[in-house]
């Protein structure tokens, strides 16, 4: 799969987006971080009125060797069994999704574990994972 070129973001584009999310009527700030996302969407779109309709959740799943010595605070299969949750549509990401009409796809990447088969192609794709790294 080909993706298109990431042009750059419209750095005076965003400055109209956040001076607008500014001028709306309600308290300076009020809307947390979705102001900064709002102005960066836009920037990002080209558009003070970007099309969102097509919204897509990726959730980038992996493990590696190194929670063997004790880096994190879960197991890899721990990871593996998140991946498996997802992929049946039972975790908190796919509900979240599912609840404001987005289409979640999980991809697995450099996983120890052969994770479950996916439920919908192209939901998944399993690399092996990188094992204890030196």
């Amino acid at each position: 799969m080909k993706f298109p070129a990431i042009p750059p973001i419209n750095s005076e584009l965003h400055a109209q987006a956040a001076a607008r999310v500014g001028s709306l009527a309600k308290p300076a700030g009020a809307l947390g971080r979705l102001e900064q996302l709002a102005a960066q969407l836009a920037a990002v779109r080209g558009s003070l009125s970007p099309d969102v309709a097509r919204a897509v959740l990726l959730i980038f799943a992996g493990d590696h060797g190194l929670t063997e010595d004790g880096v994190s605070s879960y197991p890899a299969a721990v990871t593996g069994a998140m991946v498996d949750t997802m992929l049946i549509g039972k975790a908190s990401a796919n509900a979240i999704a599912a609840a404001v009409g987005v289409e979640a796809r999980q991809i697995a990447t450099a996983m120890m574990k052969t994770v479950a088969a996916p439920v919908a192609p192209p939901r998944i794709a399993n690399v092996p994972g990188s094992g204890r790294l030196p």
